[in-house]
């Protein structure tokens, strides 16, 4: 575990906020995801009420334990920074190896 994934307070959201990291990386949209993550900084609170509200059709898509799962996640801001950070690390892994 690197340092970055020691630092959640929880191991369950550390997991999948890895996981989620290297799908983003894996398909090669670490810049158009670290973009919305950053807009969606500021407005996390409104953004998680709103992903509430559209969570049924979100749970349709994903299953209802991962989109549980994400909204527990991405209802901190720390969590949306942590992501970020991950994503970063991720991208300049794949870099170095091209």
């Amino acid at each position: 575990m690197s340092e970055i994934e020691g630092k959640y307070e929880d191991e369950g959201s550390g997991e999948l906020l890895a996981c989620f990291a290297d799908q983003i990386a894996k398909r090669r949209f670490e810049v158009p995801a670290v973009f919305f993550l950053e807009m969606y900084k500021p407005l996390t609170t409104l953004a998680y009420a709103a992903a509430q509200v559209s969570a049924p059709l979100f749970a349709l898509l994903v299953g209802t334990q991962r989109c549980h799962a994400l909204l527990d996640l991405l209802k901190s801001r720390a969590n949306v920074e942590l992501l970020i950070t991950l994503i970063e690390s991720r991208a300049r892994g794949t870099a170095a190896r091209h």
